[in-house]
């Protein structure tokens, strides 16, 4: 090897290496954010529960001025992460060998005014970031089985991506993270079903399907469902035994049977104001589950046609004036009042 090519593999090498730090400084950003959105969130629950104990009892709770502040500041350190995170997803020091030079290794086919990414070409990808244009076109589409049983840790979906299909990243038992744009709208089933490494994964406010057991048998340990998804789909979560927090924002309308089935860990599953229906088998029937708090904020919410298990493994928190009430009582569910639940907030 010539003193030209040493240099040249030198210089090539120092640049992975700045590439994969600004990834990894990328993906502590990424994390803090997260860890600053589970905050707020809780806060912001708190204060509807607090609403709630408030308009039900005499006795006023009040949040202390300290406390706003506090939110203000962690709201606004956010807002310059998930800037500072945008930014550096876009740079060219994350994304110029694995978004250019690296084009060719994405096999496509075109569709309409875009292209679907159907596979990949290359070896051992660690991280595997999706371009967002490939030859000057859009990427909106990741076919079925497209990246099944890769063996990827990280994956980044760009924002021009629309649509990840059924069984796009099934099977990738080393995957454990995954970035999704903020374009994706439909998730297909089984799109990271039995990824048994995966714990964080983001879904996007633009997110409205979630297919059937699209994340089944994952390592996920919590998850925000977006309010643009109206239904929580069939098996959509089963067999998830790490899964302890589910965060359902307002604008969901339903959840379908076994959701959550076999989430082992998962001890409360709160339902928000405005769902129209829940399945009797949302979180039936692991023998290995402590009994789960079902919990109805809403008194319109009913349960939807299908049978009640056998032996429901849950505890149904309701007012008095629940229209879930009824049923609950009839299929020998452990029935406790709303306010109890929310007097341990």
């Amino acid at each position: 090897m010539s003193e030209m090519d040493l240099l040249r593999r030198i210089e090539a090498l120092e640049k992975k290496v700045e590439e994969l730090e600004t990834t990894i400084n990328t993906i502590g950003m990424i994390e803090k954010s997260e860890r600053i959105s589970e905050y707020l969130r809780k806060r912001k629950r708190n204060q509807s529960l607090v609403s709630l104990v408030n308009s039900m009892s005499d006795e006023e709770i009040v949040f202390s001025d300290q406390e706003a502040e506090n939110t203000r500041i962690l709201a606004d350190e956010q807002k310059s992460l998930e800037l500072q995170i945008k930014q550096a997803l876009e740079s060219e020091k994350l994304n110029t060998t694995s978004r250019v030079d690296n084009e060719h290794l994405f096999s496509t086919i075109k569709e309409g005014q875009g292209l679907t990414v159907t596979g990949y070409k290359g070896f051992n990808e660690d991280i595997l970031i999706i371009p967002p244009t490939i030859r000057g076109i859009n990427v909106i589409k990741i076919s079925n089985q497209a990246f099944q049983n890769s063996s990827c840790r990280q994956v980044f979906i760009p924002d021009t991506v629309i649509v990840v299909g059924e069984y796009a990243f099934s099977d990738c038992k080393k995957l454990e993270r995954v970035t999704i744009g903020s374009g994706v709208i439909y998730i297909g089933n089984n799109a990271f079903s039995d990824c048994e490494s995966l714990k964080t994964i983001n879904l996007p406010s633009s997110l409205v399907t979630l297919g059937k057991r699209c994340f089944a048998h994952t390592g996920i340990e919590k998850i925000v469902i977006p309010q643009k998804v109206k239904e929580i789909s069939s098996c959509c979560f089963w067999g998830c035994e790490k899964l302890t927090k589910v965060l359902i924002s307002e604008g969901v309308t339903s959840i379908s049977t076994y959701a959550f089935n076999y989430c082992d860990n998962l001890n409360e599953l709160i339902v928000p104001i405005g769902m129209s229906s829940v399945d009797p088998k949302v979180v039936d029937t692991s023998s290995r589950n402590s009994r789960c708090k079902l919990v109805f904020l809403d008194n319109n919410t009913q349960w939807s046609n299908s049978l009640f298990p056998r032996n429901p493994v849950y505890t149904v928190y309701c007012s008095s004036e629940s229209k879930a009430l009824q049923r609950a009582r009839q299929h020998k569910c452990d029935v406790r009042p709303l306010s109890e639940f929310l007097k341990d907030r």
